[in-house]
């Protein structure tokens, strides 16, 4: 995408399949494995109420790709783009490419045309990294509806 909105963030390229992506990814388990016991029973989640980024983050790197036939339609990366500017996206295609399969990343706010083609070896090298390891989400406003009582609050009666 050509797009120099400075999403990016300061955070260091880390290889997943290193021995210090091994450890961030046993930390990541940990944070979300507590965070899940936010939760009370089946019936009563507060998933939705708390940051999603950790949850994300978590089933990025669990599906992530150590070789061409891991691939998986909908896994969400941090990728980089032909001017260097890395950008969250989604796996939208799988194809067999000339020499080894190949996936198309299709970049969040961005129109197909800026999609790009990547293959094992982006994922490998780092130029595909999993979800929000260079770039965070954007903040969207939220909308809450506000109900007031109206009625007699505060007053007394004297009898």
């Amino acid at each position: 995408p050509d797009d120099d909105s400075g999403n990016e963030s300061n955070e260091s390229t880390l290889d997943v399949n290193s021995s210090n992506g091994l450890r961030q990814h046993r930390e990541d388990a940990k944070k979300l494995k507590s965070f899940l016991n936010l939760c009370g029973d089946k019936l009563e989640c507060r998933l939705h109420d708390t940051n999603p980024i950790p949850v994300a983050r978590a089933v990025s790197r669990s599906l992530w790709p150590n070789k061409s036939s891991d691939f998986k339609l909908g896994l969400r990366v941090d990728a980089i783009d032909q001017r260097d500017h890395w950008f969250p996206g989604s796996v939208v295609e799988i194809s067999e490419g000339k020499v080894e399969k190949e996936v198309r990343v299709h970049f969040d706010n961005f129109s197909a045309k800026w999609d790009e083609w990547y293959g094992i070896n982006d994922f490998t090298s780092g130029k595909i990294q999993p979800l929000y390891r260079h770039v965070l989400p954007r903040v969207r406003p939220a909308e809450t509806m506000v109900y007031h009582r109206m009625g007699h609050m505060g007053k007394s009666s004297s009898g």
